[in-house]
């Protein structure tokens, strides 16, 4: 009985022990627990905002959270505090990881050249490279009207119509803001402009059609066709050819250029042959077909299995030409439809001059024909004019239908054309330019107008872009300016042994900034 009250005695103390463990347990737990929910709170609130100006003493160093770095083997990038050159580039080392976050790029720029911005891509399926948009253009004629999380919408500072200041979906916000037959342009690579630009798809006749269009050089349509789909082409390499032989390619592509079909025919020079395609489509519906190549190439004969199709603007330049158009080596009339007025151009690459160019409309308003200079407002009946040598020669013509002669050895641009009206269609709700030259541009750039120390500008990289790029085991996003122009420029007076100074106009940063959200 004695031992069986010793144990009873004992087990208090064994408990109380316990209890100061679980107790100590707890608060470890407790503490721990503490501690990541601090992290996350941390990291879902982390905002930061870091800036950088080229002419701290500091701005290449490395050890610091936000540096540049020269990437021309440290050569020929700052001059009298601007970039030459043509490459810039970042790495930032933010506090915190920055999954779930977007960041926010911006800086002021005096440039002449145009600038692209980029963001390292570490998980693209070719490995790691820079993927770059759009950053810098001088679009000091514009005025900012709509923006979305990622676009903005601008327009020429004249527009004077009210519109939707902003929108989750391009699509529904053209449609609703932007009369047919308008001029776009996208300065973003990876928004394909073909998904917004509304396809009309007309009836159409699974029939053979056959026509000599003679054209030099590449050239593109687009036709309107059934799943199973015909084209077949005689192409001739000329004699006077620089190249001894070549290769021509004939490539079917959906909207999104994707290619869905290619054929390749090898020509010796003063050669002639025949290249075609016969396949079945995913779908009826719009589809481009191109003939690409180099050399002296003529299309002669083109047979094609629909009837409705018209030819692309910008299918050269060719050779050393400067106009990006059709080029015919013989006369024809081209039959063009316009929703608006519409800039076009007409270029004799021959020693020999436009001369004269008499447009017809068929729209039954019959003006009283009259001659016109250069860039004048056209009436519906109307003679283009030109003597001079190797230079494009640009008018306006109002809405209408017109046949357009154009002569042997000249270039046609400006939109799209059949060469009978039997075969015309208009393929999309909107046309699509590149450049600036358009009445809305689609950038994610974001700009201010313009001050004394240039123009204002800022991209955001959304949490997806920066999921992709940031770089989770060496802590950094690395951020690269990139003016190809420039860079080329440089080079070229480089390798001909010039400095910096003698060729060069430096782009002036006043400050890059960048913030965390």
């Amino acid at each position: 009985m004695v031992k069986s009250n010793n144990i009873n005695n004992k087990q208090p103390s064994i408990v109380r022990g316990n209890d100061a463990w679980g107790y100590l347990i707890l608060l470890i737990s407790l503490l721990f627990l503490g501690y990541i929910i601090f992290l996350l709170y941390s990291w879902v609130n982390f905002q930061d905002e870091v800036y950088l100006r080229l002419d701290d003493p500091k701005a290449f160093d490395r050890s610091q959270k936000f540096s540049a770095r020269k990437l021309l083997d440290n050569k020929g990038i700052l001059l009298d505090g601007g970039v030459v050159g043509g490459e810039l580039s970042f790495q930032y080392f933010p506090e915190h990881n920055l999954h779930g976050h977007s960041v926010n790029f911006s800086t002021t720029v005096d440039s002449d050249y145009d600038w692209d911005l980029g963001i390292l891509c570490n998980l693209c399926e070719q490995g790691s490279k820079v993927e770059y948009f759009p950053f810098y253009r001088d679009i000091s004629g514009y005025k900012k009207v709509a923006e979305s999380d990622i676009h903005n919408i601008y327009v020429p500072d004249g527009d004077g119509f009210q519109y939707d200041n902003s929108f989750s979906s391009l699509g529904v916000w053209l449609d609703s803001n932007v009369p047919e037959g308008s001029t776009l342009s996208v300065l973003d690579p990876g928004l394909k402009l073909a998904n917004f630009l509304k396809t009309n798809l007309p009836k159409i006749k699974n029939e053979m059609v056959a026509i000599n269009p003679n054209i030099r050089g590449p050239f593109s349509l687009l036709v309107a066709a059934d799943n199973k789909f015909e084209v077949k082409a005689r192409i001739r390499h000329h004699k006077w050819s620089a190249l001894e032989g070549t290769s021509v390619h004939l490539i079917i592509e959906d909207t999104n250029q994707n290619i869905l079909n290619r054929s390749t025919l090898d020509l010796a020079r003063g050669g002639v042959g025949e290249i075609n395609i016969s396949t079945n489509l995913p779908a009826a519906g719009l589809y481009r077909v191109s003939v690409q190549g180099i050399g002296g190439l003529e299309t002669e004969s083109l047979e094609i299995n629909t009837n409705k199709f018209v030819f692309l603007p910008d299918g050269g330049p060719h050779g050393s030409h400067r106009l990006s158009g059709v080029y015919f080596n013989k006369a024809h009339e081209l039959f063009i439809s316009l929703v608006k007025p519409t800039n076009l151009t007409l270029y004799s690459w021959t020693s020999s001059a436009l001369g004269e160019v008499d447009i017809r409309s068929i729209s039954g308003n019959q003006a009283e024909q009259k001659e016109v200079e250069e860039n004048d407002e056209l009436d519906e009946i109307f003679t283009i004019k030109s003597d001079r040598l190797d230079e494009p020669v640009n008018f306006n013509l109002p809405a209408g239908n017109y046949i357009v002669p154009v002569p042997a050895n000249v270039a046609f641009s400006g939109v799209e054309f059949s060469i009978s009206q039997d075969y015309h269609f208009k393929p999309y709700k909107y046309r699509s330019v590149s450049g600036l030259d358009a009445e809305y541009i689609i950038a994610r750039f974001d700009v201010e107008k313009k001050s004394s120390e240039g123009q204002k500008v800022n991209m955001e990289f959304d949490q997806q872009a920066i999921n992709k790029n940031w770089d989770q085991e060496q802590g950094y996003v690395w951020f690269s300016m990139f003016s190809p122009k420039q860079k080329k420029d440089f080079s070229l007076h480089q390798a001909s042994g010039g400095t910096p100074n003698d060729f060069l106009e430096p782009a002036y940063f006043s400050d890059f900034t960048i913030s965390v959200e």
